[in-house]
């Protein structure tokens, strides 16, 4: 039966055309996937979906019948929840509470009704109600604020089914979860498909996408390219589509010397690596460090800079030994990390992207002395150092002087990287690089760290992706449990010996 349809869909935003003639088809009890680059329309469509922006032409059609969004509750109204990529509960409320928002039954009686007064065990009783729906194990006295990301997930899915909900969007669903946490919601999604709920699932992991869907939607530059059953079309098709060119080069490989270590680590003790880690990174060389989430990757990269809890016995930078407390002697000493999460530690959103990059460079005592006269900034330099790392790194944006967080989120993290060489470091960390972005941003962001490393520079890349950490590393440290089990070269490697190592490593591989 179809649950949910668009005719000619079209918004214009300025002189960006966000959505051209979207016509889309959900069925009940089906996945439909959409995919897309970031910019490609899909937020836009999410947001006439859920009465947040509307449509400058075309129509929305729920059961047959053409429907008004002109605002969030009228999609609510109608049986649409969007569960956003930025989960969303209030922190300070337990689970019930968060659960019966805007519909916690009263107590009986006058002085009930005219006070509003929340009925406390009907309440608890309409949240348990509610979680059996998903099959979740949740508290309902719990603080929202103590819940991982996917039980918010879990929850929010139960509120949305406790309200009658026909549809649901799901943008981004797998961005902040475990390989278990992903399991369990996809199975929660595949029950939800058996009641008959329409499900719109966006995301840029298409192997969850293949796995999981039924049909998907490619978006691009604002119009919907094609839609087709998954069982009809292979991951590299669907990627093509979106990029409108050949993906032979996704993972691009400039040829380069290695040279002599240019960051040299031993003895690395952190809360979760307390056995202690020894590594080296050569100027030229992308050393990639893997593993499943909680392994402890990222506390390495954070206690090299200190900017973490944890030790490091020895550390040399180009041969010299240095001792590094703070980040900011990480950045004297020729180290910068490019952290793992861009929006709250990699940008400052207020600032346009020339601004964002100007931060870095003065930060950096021999940098700054090339942009400065006496103690004046030298904007004509500036400008010229700014235009050109924006070329190097592709970002698009209208000028230099757009502030950043009007940028897709690639051009985010191409900002982000482009701040980190800015200072011309002798080792680049790189935690999570493509993290939230985009499959044709992510050929971008892989170009850039190869430049970083045919340029001489040491770059050490944690990611949980595998595919990317065998696509473009020299070498490969696998990681689980805290330790590195298995080191291997570019030559040696693949994703199946990565995925085996990090879930399986043995406890002689673990503990030596």
């Amino acid at each position: 039966m179809l649950i949910l349809e668009t005719k000619n869909l079209a918004k214009t935003f300025s002189a960006t055309k966000a959505l051209q003639d979207v016509s889309f088809k959900l069925e009940s009890g089906e996945i439909h996937a959409i995919v897309g680059e970031n910019g490609a329309g899909k937020s836009t469509f999410v947001k006439v979906l859920s009465g947040l922006v509307q449509p400058d032409q075309g129509e929305v059609r729920v059961m047959g019948e053409p429907v008004s969004l002109g605002r969030p509750a009228d999609a609510g109204a109608l049986g649409i929840s969007v569960i956003h990529q930025e989960l969303s509960l209030i922190p300070h409320l337990t689970v019930a509470q968060n659960l019966v928002l805007g519909q916690a039954p009263t107590r009986h009686g006058v002085l009930g009704r005219v006070l509003g007064t929340v009925a406390h065990d009907a309440m608890v009783h309409q949240a348990k109600d509610a979680l059996a729906l998903v099959g979740a194990d949740i508290a309902c006295d719990r603080l929202a604020s103590s819940l991982s990301a996917s039980e918010i997930q879990l929850v929010l899915i139960a509120r949305a089914l406790h309200r009658e909900m026909k549809v649901l969007v799901l943008d981004e669903p797998t961005s902040a979860l475990s390989p278990g946490d992903r399991e369990e919601l996809f199975e929660r999604l595949r029950l939800l498909r058996e009641r008959q709920v329409g499900i719109i699932y966006i995301s840029h992991h298409l192997d969850d996408v293949m796995e999981l869907a039924d049909r998907i939607s490619v978006f691009r530059n604002g119009t919907l390219v094609r839609t087709m059953p998954v069982s009809e079309v292979s991951m590299d098709e669907v990627i093509e589509l979106m990029l409108a060119r050949s993906l032979s080069d996704m993972y691009p490989k400039i040829p380069c010397e290695v040279g002599d270590p240019a960051l040299e680590v031993e003895g690395l003790v952190t809360p979760t690596s307390p056995r202690g880690i020894d590594l080296v990174v050569r100027r030229g060389e992308i050393v990639g460090v893997t593993g499943l989430v909680g392994a402890g990757k990222t506390e390495i990269a954070r206690a090299i800079i200190g900017a973490g809890p944890g030790s490091v016995e020895s550390l040399r930078v180009n041969g010299q030994p240095t001792r590094i407390r703070t980040p900011a002697e990480a950045i004297a000493a020729g180290i910068v990390l490019v952290p793992e999460n861009r929006a709250t530690e990699g940008l400052i959103h207020q600032l346009s992207v020339r601004d964002n990059i100007v931060v870095q460079m003065m930060s950096d005592r021999s940098t700054r002395r090339g942009l400065t006269r006496g103690p004046f900034i030298d904007w004509r330099r500036v400008t010229s150092a700014v235009a050109n790392l924006v070329t190097k790194f592709g970002i698009r944006a209208h000028s230099p002087s757009q502030v950043v967080s009007g940028l897709s989120g690639g051009n985010q993290q191409k900002v982000v990287l482009a701040r980190a060489i800015a200072t011309n470091p002798a080792v680049v960390i790189l935690d999570e690089p493509t993290r939230g972005v985009d499959v044709g941003s992510k050929v971008d962001v892989y170009r850039a760290i190869e430049a970083l490393a045919s340029e001489g520079s040491a770059v050490l890349m944690i990611s949980a992706e595998f595919d990317e950490i065998v696509g473009i590393c020299d070498r490969v440290l696998i990681m689980r449990r805290g330790q590195i089990v298995k080191t291997y070269s570019r030559e040696d490697v693949s994703r199946e010996l990565v995925l085996r190592h990090a879930i399986t490593a043995s406890e002689e591989e673990i503990y030596g």
